[in-house]
């Protein structure tokens, strides 16, 4: 698990990268990751939106979407308490 110093740089790398960014496609590489939403229902929600924002909760980033909001910790895994 990265440390706390380390997401804050990759949060802040990552800003000016994706902020504004239209979501083209999703794959799920890890269905089993997916435990509180369907992994149609995921992919709806996501696919097409814009990110708005990234920030850190914890050792998570939670990127902000135009349709709300999702955390993915640096694994991959979709957060478990923000779904």
């Amino acid at each position: 698990m990265p440390e706390l110093p380390d997401l804050e740089i990759y949060r802040e790398n990552l800003q000016p990268l994706v902020i504004g960014k239209q979501i083209a496609s999703v794959s799920i590489l890890y269905p089993k990751t997916m435990q509180l939403i369907s992994e149609e229902d995921f992919i709806r929600a996501v696919s097409g939106a814009t990110l708005t924002s990234i920030r850190r909760l914890g050792k998570r980033l939670l990127f902000g979407l135009d349709t709300g909001e999702g955390g993915m910790r640096l694994d991959g895994c979709a957060s478990d308490d923000v779904w």
